[in-house]
């Protein structure tokens, strides 16, 4: 036999793994002397015929569990969510260490090997990564469906319920940070919402609200209620209910990204990057301020169309009379 070691990488399934490590320091052995011991008694040992049985079975098992493919596709999703990460402007790198580091991890050995398909994390552990991109969980946990899935801004029955929600982070992000009021530059005005909690982390909404100068009975009411609840938080105008530091930011883009942005494929913060940060949104109830600074094309007939609806609504005349 020769006196030279040959390095070899095996997979294990962590229970075996941390089985392993349970014994070694029994044993007063390196896990590295634990399994070599092993191996050696597996060959010197005469199993009985019952023996190699389940020797066998336990080898297939093995062999199974490393080419499942649930160990290959699970490392694809996450490694999509690192790529997508990784887009995003101003925001440094990121490498699986990195994230190990951000969650909490005292070694960084088990999350890369999440990461390069050589164990299969738990589905808290794939919890924790959904919630540090702010993508779908139920994507991550078994594929299907898209990463960033839209979710649909609710009805609200009350004016103080549509500002909180705009003024609060969703459960269970941390603090919000930004909130992006995305209109689709053309002339249905189409408007989403990005709120971001983390460098990493944001949900992105769709909305029944348009921004344009042809508002009727369908939609002024929702978009009036809605620029209302704008114009009250660009004044700090909040309930203490709804106390928030987050900023308040404008973005215009063409069609073909908000098109993306309805698809859930990408990072919602990564396909706005190239949009416009304009002031759209500041004064959106100003009427000198719309006819001056023409957004888009008709903005100015949008911004007396919206007022004069709300003047002629009681119930909303009395909101913009309170902020």
């Amino acid at each position: 036999m020769s006196n030279i070691d040959e390095e070899i990488t095996i997979r294990l399934p962590v229970e075996i793994k941390e089985q392993l490590q349970i014994s070694a320091r029994l044993n007063d052995r390196s896990l590295n002397d634990e399994l070599n011991t092993r191996l050696i008694n597996s060959f010197s040992i005469a199993f009985t015929s019952n023996q190699k049985h389940i020797l066998n079975e336990l080898r297939e098992l093995f062999k199974n569990y490393q080419d499942s493919n649930r160990l290959t596709e699970t490392s694809s999703r996450l490694q999509r969510l690192l790529e997508e990460g990784n887009q995003l402007p101003r925001l440094p790198k990121l490498g699986p260490s990195h994230i190990a580091y951000a969650l909490g991890y005292e070694k960084a050995s088990i999350v890369e090997a999440w990461f390069e398909g050589r164990i299969e994390p738990t589905f808290k552990e794939l919890l924790q990564i959904a919630e540090f991109y702010g993508c779908q969980k139920d994507w991550l946990y078994f594929g299907g469906s898209t990463p960033f899935k839209p979710n649909k801004l609710p009805t609200f029955d009350s004016f103080d319920k549509l500002v909180n929600f705009m003024a609060t982070s969703d459960e269970p992000h941390g603090t919000l940070r930004k909130v992006y009021l995305i209109r689709q530059d053309d002339l249905t005005g189409n408007l989403g919402i990005i709120k971001q909690h983390g460098d990493w982390s944001c949900q992105f909404y769709t909305t029944d609200i348009f921004l344009n100068d042809c508002l009727n009975d369908n939609n002024a009411y929702d978009t009036a209620f809605f620029t209302l609840a704008i114009h009250a938080l660009r004044l700090d105008k909040i309930s203490l209910q709804c106390q928030t530091k987050a900023q308040y930011l404008g973005y215009s883009i063409d069609a073909v990204s908000f098109q993306r942005l309805l698809s859930g494929e990408e990072h919602p913060l990564k396909i706005i990057q190239n949009g416009n940060c304009n002031e759209w949104c500041f004064k959106i109830l100003n009427m000198a301020h719309g006819f001056q600074k023409h957004h888009w094309s008709n903005s100015e007939a949008f911004y007396k169309k919206n007022l004069d609806f709300i003047n002629n609504n009681p119930y909303l005349q009395d909101i913009y009379q309170s902020i």
